[in-house]
This record gives C-alpha cells, structure tokens and sequence, in this order.
C-alpha cells in the first residue's frame, strides 16, 4: 500500500517509548470476526511480551484490523509488526 509506505517514512523507534499501532488484514477480510483466529492473534501480542520485546498497554481486535498501545522494550516496531504479523499470518 503506497499510503502505508508514507506512514513509515521517517518514523523512528525508541525503546521504552509508547506507539499507537494499526494493523490491517490483507484486503480487510474479516478474519479476526473467528474468535479462535482473533485468540491467535492475542497469543501473539501475549508473547512479544513474553519474549521482553513489547509490554502491551492495551488493544483491540476488530474483525479486519488491530488497534495496539505498547510499550516497545527491545528492537524496532517494524521488527515487532514483523514478528507479530509473520506468526500470526502462518498459523
């Protein structure tokens, strides 16, 4: 998405800094109105906790998109989108 693209350009990431972050379903398909496929992807903001890379403030999963206020503990959020999206995406 060339509007996304514009969003990132010259954002920055500090650690200990706290982020509002939107995440889209590919084409806004509805996956997440499946409880066990909105679960999933709560398993996985529960992790990047687990794992010291995020402490998640709060968030909430629509049935095509994910609204997120974290914390960033380590790394990038471009690291922690990737993580995040890339394990949620396979499973």
């Amino acid at each position: 998405m060339p509007h996304s693209v514009s969003l990132r350009k010259g954002r920055i990431s500090q650690t200990n800094q706290i982020y509002l972050l939107t995440a889209t379903v590919k084409d806004r398909q509805p996956v997440f109105a499946s409880f066990a496929l909105g679960r999933l992807l709560v398993r996985e903001l529960q992790r990047a906790e687990n794992l010291g890379l995020a402490e998640s403030l709060a968030w909430v999963v629509m049935p095509d998109h994910l609204h997120w206020l974290v914390s960033l503990r380590q790394g990038s959020l471009s690291e922690l989108m990737r993580r995040v999206k890339g394990r949620s995406a396979c499973r």
